[in-house]
């Protein structure tokens, strides 16, 4: 299933950088939109025409009582992220309901665990020992034999790939 790719004006991402100008947060890109996260856990984003904040389930059924035509994110058709809620225009434009939700999901997020990077990449074309040392790098196919005592596997808590 292709599914029609859109952008969000620039109109959304600047109203989106300047309200969350003041919040002290990481910002990088999800979807290849601009969203903001806390200790790596995203908080709130934009998507195509949509805000999108992180919300605990007893707030989040609040809010979907409370703001008529807010629903569960939805990034493609089947797909739910359960604990995003899609803000439409009307209510991220309402300056008070945006930073109360916003202030919501931060609080949310804050009691959440550090979640740790992942490597880009990560286990691709590389092969570990059971240290979690890269061995090498390969092309992989089923015929490829590797050596005794090393095998396409994730690395284990405390190896490095650096070594």
């Amino acid at each position: 299933m292709k599914i029609k790719w859109e952008k969000a004006t620039p109109e959304l991402i600047a109203f989106f950088e300047k309200r969350m100008a003041a919040v002290d947060c990481e910002r990088r890109k999800m979807f290849g939109y601009p969203c903001c996260f806390f200790n790596n856990n995203m908080f709130t984003g934009v998507y195509k025409d949509v805000i999108i904040v992180r919300l605990p389930e007893k707030e989040r059924v609040q809010a979907l009582a409370e703001h008529k035509g807010t629903t569960i994110f939805e990034p493609i058709p089947g797909r739910v992220m359960k604990e995003y809620l899609a803000l439409p225009k009307k209510i991220y434009r309402d300056k008070k309901i945006f930073d109360e939700l916003v202030a919501r999901s931060v609080k949310y997020v804050s009691g959440l665990p550090k979640k740790e990077k992942r490597r880009k990449n990560w286990g691709k074309n590389e092969i570990y020992d059971r240290a979690g040392r890269i061995f090498q790098k390969y092309h992989f196919c089923r015929s490829h034999r590797l050596p005794d005592g090393f095998a396409p596997i994730r690395p284990v808590a405390g190896g490095s790939a650096a070594d």
